[in-house]
Protein backbone atom coordinates (compact mmCIF):
# COMPACT_ATOMS: atom_id res chain seq x y z
CA UNK A 1 0.00 0.00 0.00
CA UNK A 2 3.08 2.40 0.66
CA UNK A 3 4.30 1.91 -2.54
CA UNK A 4 0.68 3.28 -4.15
CA UNK A 5 0.69 6.30 -1.85
CA UNK A 6 4.57 6.86 -3.10
CA UNK A 7 3.43 6.47 -6.43
CA UNK A 8 0.64 8.81 -6.30
CA UNK A 9 2.68 11.55 -3.97
CA UNK A 10 5.22 11.53 -6.79
CA UNK A 11 2.84 12.52 -9.50
CA UNK A 12 1.28 15.31 -7.21
CA UNK A 13 5.04 16.71 -7.32
CA UNK A 14 5.77 14.77 -4.09
CA UNK A 15 3.29 16.26 -1.96
CA UNK A 16 0.56 13.98 -0.26
CA UNK A 17 -2.07 14.54 2.90
CA UNK A 18 -3.55 12.15 5.74
CA UNK A 19 -6.61 11.69 3.77
CA UNK A 20 -4.41 10.44 0.41
CA UNK A 21 -2.25 7.84 2.81
CA UNK A 22 -5.94 6.58 3.92
CA UNK A 23 -7.39 6.24 0.08
CA UNK A 24 -4.37 4.42 -0.54
CA UNK A 25 -4.93 1.96 2.15
CA UNK A 26 -1.98 3.40 4.68
CA UNK A 27 -3.52 3.97 8.25
CA UNK A 28 -2.43 5.92 10.82
CA UNK A 29 0.29 3.19 11.87
CA UNK A 30 1.66 3.28 8.20
CA UNK A 31 1.98 6.66 7.71
CA UNK A 32 3.75 7.17 11.34
CA UNK A 33 6.27 3.57 9.99
CA UNK A 34 6.99 6.49 7.00
CA UNK A 35 7.61 9.40 9.01
CA UNK A 36 9.36 7.65 11.67
CA UNK A 37 11.56 5.41 8.43
CA UNK A 38 12.55 9.13 6.95
CA UNK A 39 10.36 8.08 3.92
CA UNK A 40 8.24 10.97 4.77
CA UNK A 41 8.42 14.34 6.54
CA UNK A 42 5.33 15.99 8.22
CA UNK A 43 5.41 19.73 7.52
CA UNK A 44 1.81 20.83 8.39
CA UNK A 45 -1.57 19.19 9.98
CA UNK A 46 -2.37 16.15 7.94
CA UNK A 47 -0.19 17.03 5.27
CA UNK A 48 3.09 15.17 4.57
CA UNK A 49 6.26 15.80 1.45
CA UNK A 50 8.19 12.65 0.44
CA UNK A 51 11.46 12.69 1.59
CA UNK A 52 13.04 11.82 -1.81
CA UNK A 53 11.04 15.37 -3.37
CA UNK A 54 12.34 17.27 -0.39
CA UNK A 55 16.14 16.66 -1.39
CA UNK A 56 15.60 17.77 -4.94
CA UNK A 57 14.07 20.97 -4.02
CA UNK A 58 17.11 23.11 -3.90
CA UNK A 59 15.72 26.76 -3.94
CA UNK A 60 13.63 28.21 -1.23
CA UNK A 61 10.93 28.66 -4.22
CA UNK A 62 11.29 24.85 -4.76
CA UNK A 63 10.92 24.22 -1.54
CA UNK A 64 7.75 26.46 -0.90
CA UNK A 65 6.62 24.60 -3.21
CA UNK A 66 6.64 21.35 -2.04
CA UNK A 67 4.94 22.30 1.31
CA UNK A 68 2.61 24.46 -0.18
CA UNK A 69 1.03 21.63 -2.28
CA UNK A 70 1.53 19.47 0.79
CA UNK A 71 -0.88 22.03 2.31
CA UNK A 72 -3.38 22.40 -0.70
CA UNK A 73 -3.46 18.20 -0.95
CA UNK A 74 -4.92 18.79 3.19
CA UNK A 75 -7.39 21.16 2.16
CA UNK A 76 -8.94 18.53 0.04
CA UNK A 77 -9.55 21.41 -3.04
CA UNK A 78 -11.06 23.89 -0.92
CA UNK A 79 -8.14 26.46 -0.60
CA UNK A 80 -5.87 27.76 -3.55
CA UNK A 81 -2.24 28.39 -3.37
CA UNK A 82 -2.19 32.97 -3.40
CA UNK A 83 0.49 35.43 -3.23
CA UNK A 84 4.40 34.05 -3.19
CA UNK A 85 3.05 30.50 -2.58
CA UNK A 86 1.37 30.84 -5.98
CA UNK A 87 4.58 32.54 -7.40
CA UNK A 88 6.46 29.46 -6.43
CA UNK A 89 3.81 26.71 -7.74
CA UNK A 90 4.18 29.31 -10.95
CA UNK A 91 7.73 28.55 -11.20
CA UNK A 92 8.56 32.13 -10.70
CA UNK A 93 11.02 33.94 -8.08
CA UNK A 94 10.38 35.51 -4.98
CA UNK A 95 12.60 38.26 -2.89
CA UNK A 96 12.37 39.34 0.86
CA UNK A 97 9.34 36.89 1.45
CA UNK A 98 8.45 34.66 4.82
CA UNK A 99 9.08 31.43 2.83
CA UNK A 100 7.81 30.08 6.43
CA UNK A 101 4.46 31.50 5.67
CA UNK A 102 1.95 29.24 3.22
CA UNK A 103 -0.70 31.89 1.77
CA UNK A 104 -4.12 30.46 0.68
CA UNK A 105 -6.87 31.59 -0.46
CA UNK A 106 -11.06 29.90 -0.02
CA UNK A 107 -12.52 28.70 -2.98
CA UNK A 108 -15.50 30.21 -1.73
CA UNK A 109 -16.38 31.95 0.96
CA UNK A 110 -15.30 36.04 2.92
CA UNK A 111 -13.61 34.78 6.21
CA UNK A 112 -9.79 34.79 6.87
CA UNK A 113 -7.29 34.14 9.42
CA UNK A 114 -3.64 32.98 9.85
CA UNK A 115 -3.38 29.94 11.48
CA UNK A 116 0.59 29.21 12.33
CA UNK A 117 2.44 29.00 9.24
CA UNK A 118 -0.89 29.16 7.07
CA UNK A 119 -2.54 32.63 5.93
CA UNK A 120 -5.98 31.47 4.61
CA UNK A 121 -7.77 34.93 3.11
CA UNK A 122 -10.84 35.05 1.65
CA UNK A 123 -11.80 33.71 -1.81
CA UNK A 124 -11.13 35.54 -5.26
CA UNK A 125 -13.65 35.20 -8.54
CA UNK A 126 -13.01 31.93 -9.84
CA UNK A 127 -12.00 33.72 -13.34
CA UNK A 128 -8.51 34.05 -11.18
CA UNK A 129 -7.92 30.51 -10.59
CA UNK A 130 -5.73 28.11 -12.27
CA UNK A 131 -5.50 24.21 -11.80
CA UNK A 132 -1.70 22.90 -12.86
CA UNK A 133 -1.87 19.57 -14.99
CA UNK A 134 1.16 17.85 -13.30
CA UNK A 135 0.14 18.34 -9.65
CA UNK A 136 -3.28 19.18 -9.30
CA UNK A 137 -2.83 22.08 -7.61
CA UNK A 138 -5.20 25.26 -7.29
CA UNK A 139 -3.41 28.56 -8.02
CA UNK A 140 -4.42 32.25 -8.45
CA UNK A 141 -3.06 33.36 -11.80
CA UNK A 142 0.43 34.65 -11.89
CA UNK A 143 -1.22 38.22 -12.46
CA UNK A 144 -3.04 38.05 -8.74
CA UNK A 145 -0.16 36.38 -7.06
CA UNK A 146 2.12 39.63 -8.37
CA UNK A 147 -0.28 42.01 -6.81
CA UNK A 148 -0.81 39.91 -3.61
CA UNK A 149 2.76 39.26 -3.11
CA UNK A 150 3.66 43.04 -3.30
CA UNK A 151 0.45 43.98 -1.20
CA UNK A 152 1.75 41.33 1.66
CA UNK A 153 5.63 41.70 0.93
CA UNK A 154 6.49 45.18 -0.21
CA UNK A 155 7.11 46.87 -3.45
CA UNK A 156 10.87 45.41 -3.80
CA UNK A 157 9.34 41.83 -3.80
CA UNK A 158 6.25 42.64 -6.16
CA UNK A 159 8.95 44.35 -8.62
CA UNK A 160 10.90 40.95 -8.58
CA UNK A 161 7.61 39.13 -9.05
CA UNK A 162 6.11 41.47 -12.01
CA UNK A 163 9.64 41.20 -13.48
CA UNK A 164 9.67 37.87 -13.61
CA UNK A 165 5.82 37.41 -15.26
CA UNK A 166 6.06 39.43 -17.66
CA UNK A 167 9.84 38.90 -18.77
CA UNK A 168 8.80 34.60 -18.88
CA UNK A 169 5.39 35.96 -20.32
CA UNK A 170 2.69 33.92 -17.70
CA UNK A 171 1.13 37.74 -17.40
CA UNK A 172 1.11 40.78 -20.04
CA UNK A 173 0.58 44.53 -18.64
CA UNK A 174 -2.86 44.59 -18.89
CA UNK A 175 -3.39 41.22 -17.06
CA UNK A 176 -1.35 42.89 -13.83
CA UNK A 177 -3.30 46.59 -14.94
CA UNK A 178 -6.42 44.48 -14.66
CA UNK A 179 -5.61 42.77 -11.37
CA UNK A 180 -4.71 46.07 -9.75
CA UNK A 181 -7.87 47.44 -10.15
CA UNK A 182 -9.54 44.88 -9.12
CA UNK A 183 -8.09 44.99 -5.66
CA UNK A 184 -9.39 48.54 -5.26
CA UNK A 185 -9.97 48.88 -1.43
CA UNK A 186 -7.93 45.98 -0.25
CA UNK A 187 -5.22 47.21 2.46
CA UNK A 188 -1.70 48.24 0.60
CA UNK A 189 -3.38 48.24 -3.22
CA UNK A 190 -1.13 51.20 -3.02
CA UNK A 191 2.36 48.87 -2.82
CA UNK A 192 0.75 46.71 -5.54
CA UNK A 193 -0.02 49.90 -7.86
CA UNK A 194 3.47 50.92 -7.49
CA UNK A 195 5.58 47.60 -7.80
CA UNK A 196 2.76 47.31 -11.47
CA UNK A 197 4.06 50.93 -12.52
CA UNK A 198 7.98 50.00 -11.97
CA UNK A 199 7.57 46.68 -13.42
CA UNK A 200 10.20 46.08 -16.41
CA UNK A 201 10.34 42.99 -18.92
CA UNK A 202 13.66 43.15 -19.56
CA UNK A 203 15.19 42.03 -16.55
CA UNK A 204 15.76 38.52 -16.65
CA UNK A 205 16.37 37.85 -13.13
CA UNK A 206 15.39 38.98 -9.28
CA UNK A 207 19.43 40.07 -9.04
CA UNK A 208 19.00 42.32 -12.12
CA UNK A 209 15.68 43.53 -11.08
CA UNK A 210 16.96 44.93 -7.56
CA UNK A 211 20.17 46.16 -8.98
CA UNK A 212 17.49 48.25 -11.64
CA UNK A 213 15.61 49.76 -8.28
CA UNK A 214 19.38 50.54 -6.90
CA UNK A 215 19.93 52.58 -10.01
CA UNK A 216 16.74 54.26 -9.86
CA UNK A 217 17.10 55.96 -6.75
CA UNK A 218 20.42 57.85 -7.76
CA UNK A 219 19.80 61.17 -7.67
CA UNK A 220 20.07 63.31 -11.12
CA UNK A 221 21.14 60.20 -12.93
CA UNK A 222 20.78 59.97 -16.78
CA UNK A 223 18.09 57.85 -18.64
CA UNK A 224 18.66 54.06 -17.71
CA UNK A 225 18.11 51.63 -20.07
CA UNK A 226 17.83 47.89 -19.73
CA UNK A 227 18.79 45.40 -21.98
CA UNK A 228 20.42 48.01 -24.36
CA UNK A 229 22.62 46.73 -27.06
CA UNK A 230 25.45 48.18 -27.53
CA UNK A 231 27.04 49.09 -30.97
CA UNK A 232 30.43 49.87 -32.56
CA UNK A 233 30.61 53.10 -35.22
CA UNK A 234 29.75 50.30 -37.89
CA UNK A 235 26.55 49.36 -36.51
CA UNK A 236 27.72 46.49 -35.10
CA UNK A 237 26.69 44.46 -31.96
CA UNK A 238 29.51 44.44 -29.45
CA UNK A 239 27.61 43.64 -26.57
CA UNK A 240 23.84 43.45 -24.92
CA UNK A 241 24.63 44.79 -21.51
CA UNK A 242 22.15 44.74 -18.38
CA UNK A 243 22.17 48.35 -18.21
CA UNK A 244 23.09 51.27 -19.87
CA UNK A 245 23.16 54.75 -17.80
CA UNK A 246 23.06 57.65 -19.99
CA UNK A 247 25.34 57.10 -23.02
CA UNK A 248 28.17 56.13 -21.35
CA UNK A 249 27.79 54.05 -18.20
CA UNK A 250 27.39 50.48 -18.45
CA UNK A 251 26.19 48.53 -14.99
CA UNK A 252 26.41 44.77 -15.07
CA UNK A 253 24.96 42.38 -12.74
CA UNK A 254 27.21 39.48 -12.03
CA UNK A 255 25.26 36.55 -11.02
CA UNK A 256 26.87 33.05 -11.35
CA UNK A 257 23.58 31.78 -13.64
CA UNK A 258 25.24 34.43 -16.35
CA UNK A 259 28.20 32.04 -16.77
CA UNK A 260 26.14 29.14 -18.13
CA UNK A 261 26.44 25.43 -17.36
CA UNK A 262 28.22 24.71 -20.74
CA UNK A 263 31.40 26.39 -20.55
CA UNK A 264 34.07 25.59 -18.01
CA UNK A 265 34.57 28.56 -15.48
CA UNK A 266 37.57 29.62 -16.74
CA UNK A 267 36.24 29.73 -20.26
CA UNK A 268 33.40 32.08 -19.29
CA UNK A 269 35.73 34.37 -16.92
CA UNK A 270 38.08 34.85 -19.90
CA UNK A 271 35.14 35.81 -22.58
CA UNK A 272 33.47 38.01 -19.86
CA UNK A 273 36.76 39.79 -19.57
CA UNK A 274 37.10 39.81 -23.99
CA UNK A 275 33.71 41.87 -23.58
CA UNK A 276 34.46 43.81 -21.16
CA UNK A 277 37.44 45.61 -22.75
CA UNK A 278 35.71 45.51 -26.29
CA UNK A 279 33.27 47.64 -24.03
CA UNK A 280 35.77 49.96 -22.39
CA UNK A 281 37.62 50.01 -26.32
CA UNK A 282 34.29 52.09 -27.13
CA UNK A 283 34.53 54.32 -24.27
CA UNK A 284 32.37 53.11 -21.57
CA UNK A 285 33.12 52.85 -18.27
CA UNK A 286 31.74 49.65 -16.51
CA UNK A 287 30.25 49.21 -13.43
CA UNK A 288 30.13 45.32 -11.98
CA UNK A 289 27.84 44.91 -9.09
CA UNK A 290 27.60 41.18 -7.12
CA UNK A 291 25.12 40.15 -4.87
CA UNK A 292 27.18 41.04 -2.09
CA UNK A 293 26.57 44.46 -3.18
CA UNK A 294 22.81 44.59 -2.85
CA UNK A 295 23.13 44.38 0.77
CA UNK A 296 25.06 47.67 0.33
CA UNK A 297 22.93 50.31 -1.73
CA UNK A 298 24.41 53.29 -0.54
CA UNK A 299 27.88 51.73 -2.13
CA UNK A 300 26.17 51.02 -5.40
CA UNK A 301 25.18 54.49 -5.74
CA UNK A 302 28.53 56.13 -5.04
CA UNK A 303 30.56 53.99 -7.26
CA UNK A 304 28.47 54.75 -10.03
CA UNK A 305 28.13 58.49 -9.30
CA UNK A 306 31.95 58.24 -9.77
CA UNK A 307 31.40 55.98 -13.28
CA UNK A 308 29.12 59.09 -14.42
CA UNK A 309 31.66 61.48 -13.38
CA UNK A 310 34.11 59.89 -15.09
CA UNK A 311 32.34 59.36 -18.18
CA UNK A 312 31.13 63.08 -18.17
CA UNK A 313 27.75 62.11 -17.25
CA UNK A 314 26.13 62.36 -20.70
CA UNK A 315 22.69 61.88 -21.37
CA UNK A 316 19.96 61.59 -24.14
Amino acid sequence: MTDILVARATQWGGAFSSKDARDAGVDRNGLQRLVAGEVAHRVAPRAYVLASAEARATTPEAKHALVARAVLRSFDGRVSASHHSALALHGLPFWNVDTEMVHVCRVSGRSSRVRGMLHIHESVPTTQLRVLTLSQAIVTSPALAVIGTAMVDGVEAGVVAADAALHRGKVNAEELADAVTSATGVPRVTDARLAVAMADPRCESPGESRTRLVLQTIPGAPRIRSQHRVRDALGREVARVDFLIGDRVVVEFDGKVKYGMDRRPEDALWAEKQREDSLRELGLVVVRIVWADLHRPEVIVQRVLAALRLAGGTSR
